[in-house]
């Protein structure tokens, strides 16, 4: 015996939750917001935009990751007479000077 927890229905109406026509339960649908409605005139299917967007994995890490290597940065900066030693040597302050020329500036 199988037993079912509602009643066929077959004689039931319902009423259109949206148009408020009367029609047979059976010819009524329930919508994706839990409207019941005919399907005549005013079942709507969902938007797929009013669907929850889809996750997509975007890994920034690397596995197993090593910071950058640092190399000794020598710098020769040229010139007569100069040497490495002397710009390899941290006891011996390195004074560097630059110029420009004259700019001169017109507004008219």
């Amino acid at each position: 015996m199988t037993s079912t927890a509602f009643a066929t229905g077959k004689f039931a109406i319902g009423e259109c939750e949206r148009c408020g026509f009367v029609y047979p339960l059976h010819e009524l649908k329930k919508e994706w917001n839990g409207l019941m409605v005919c399907l005549e005139e005013c079942y709507e299917e969902k938007h797929p935009q009013l669907l929850p967007l889809h996750s997509a994995n975007d890994p920034e890490a690397l596995r197993d990751s090593r910071p950058a290597r640092v190399e000794p940065q020598e710098i020769y900066v040229g010139g007569s007479g100069a040497t490495a030693k002397f710009f390899n040597n941290p006891r011996k302050p390195l004074n560097i000077a630059a110029a420009i020329g004259k700019v001169t500036v017109t507004i008219s």
